[in-house]
């Protein structure tokens, strides 16, 4: 994974130390947290393209893979049980399991991939960011329990220069832990609420 860019780490370590924290030794550890929380994030994201670009596959793409996949299974199962009988002898001598348990396994896995292609096909063909809401609500978690201070649904707007230095912290924190992880620009709005919903879940590890 690539280092995080020098000038959003410096913003997000400035935008903490402005937060008038009670200890000093809070801003360190809660900026471990956000970094630890941000690489885990960035890995979680898709694979880099050809062109070193992340990018999130469109769900019509992985439908299209896995029914090409299970076509390509089903022809290497046809070819497999007509196969002429003096085929055997040296089947059974070049492989082992022999190649009756091997057509079965290939038909276990047509299975198996005709279920994962029925499961896309019924998904909507928008994919949400399960990522990112897992990072907005590792960052809520952070800005709770660390930096003892309330996440709440108050947007960055919300905080002009005359504000108190906690006002919209979710906010401000989040963007701020975006941009480390090489994602400025961010309609926070909707992630905020999933990290926060996530916070609030009774059955979570974390509330229990």
């Amino acid at each position: 994974m690539k280092p995080f860019a020098t000038a959003a780490v410096k913003d997000l370590r400035r935008l903490l130390e402005s937060l008038s924290l009670p200890f000093p030794a809070m801003v360190d550890q809660a900026e471990q947290e956000l970094h630890a929380a941000a690489a885990i994030y960035v890995q979680s994201r898709p694979l880099v393209n050809t062109t070193g670009g992340r990018h999130k596959l469109p769900i019509a793409q992985a439908r299209a893979a896995m029914l090409d996949l299970h076509k390509k299974l089903a022809a290497a199962h046809r070819a497999a049980t007509n196969l002429p009988p003096n085929t055997f002898g040296a089947f059974r001598g070049a492989s082992r399991p022999p190649l009756g348990t091997l057509t079965r396994r290939i038909a276990r896995l047509m299975e198996s991939v005709g279920g994962a292609y029925r499961v896309l096909k019924s998904a909507p063909d928008k994919e949400k960011d399960a990522a990112r809401a897992g990072l907005a609500f590792e960052v809520a978690l952070i800005i709770r329990d660390t930096l003892r201070v309330k996440p709440a649904r108050t947007r960055l707007q919300a905080f002009t220069a005359t504000s108190k230095p906690r006002t919209a912290a979710y906010a401000r924190v989040l963007s701020a832990t975006l941009a480390v992880a090489g994602t400025p620009n961010v309609d926070l709005g909707a992630v905020m609420d999933a990290g926060l919903r996530l916070l609030s879940d009774p059955d979570l590890p974390h509330n229990l």
